[in-house]
């Protein structure tokens, strides 16, 4: 083979890839809608990103009775509503975080996306993004989970069953307005 046939075998198979690609990451938006819980509207992230978030953070912090859930506490709506306040960089990884989530089965073998796997099935995969070989898997997963536990967690409904009783130096009282000279 020449030069010349290898590139156009080359370019063929680079389109072919690219197309693939586009085609197991675009989603019918319809699915991704339906997962979003009603009323929300997402502020920084697209509908699909919303939707993986919502299912993700379900896991990240499991329901216990008597507790605050995750809706309860609006944890995916919080975590858009503070990238709203960044720029750039952090969005996008964020972002590339929640689609390694969807779409990063692949590099393991299983071509099913992360929102269309039974609940054991996603248990399964975030506990094999946490063992994984690849870091990048383990760092979108670990920069994730801290956002939905941090913003979980500082909702103060949940404090009383971690036992926290708030804040230990009061909040002081501002000093009187007074120009005099001391």
């Amino acid at each position: 083979m020449d030069r010349r046939g290898f590139l156009k075998v080359s370019a063929v198979t680079g389109s072919v890839l690219a197309a693939g690609s586009s085609l197991l990451m675009s989603g019918c938006s319809d699915h991704y809608d339906a997962m979003i819980p009603s009323g929300l509207t997402p502020q920084t992230l697209s509908g699909k990103e919303f939707a993986i978030l919502c299912t993700l953070v379900n896991h990240l912090i499991p329901d216990e009775p008597g507790h605050p859930t995750v809706r309860d506490t609006r944890v995916a709506q919080r975590i858009d509503r503070e990238l709203a306040f960044h720029q750039g960089k952090m969005i996008d990884d964020f972002k590339a975080a929640l689609l390694l989530v969807e779409h990063g089965g692949v590099a393991h073998g299983t071509f099913t996306r992360f929102s269309r796997m039974t609940s054991e099935e996603q248990e399964q995969r975030l506990a094999q993004m946490v063992e994984s070989a690849l870091e990048v898997e383990r760092q979108a997963f670990a920069s994730i989970r801290l956002m939905a536990v941090f913003f979980h967690y500082t909702d103060e409904r949940t404090w009383p069953h971690i036992h926290y009783a708030g804040p230990l130096i009061p909040v002081p009282n501002p000093p009187p307005a007074d120009n005099r000279r001391a």
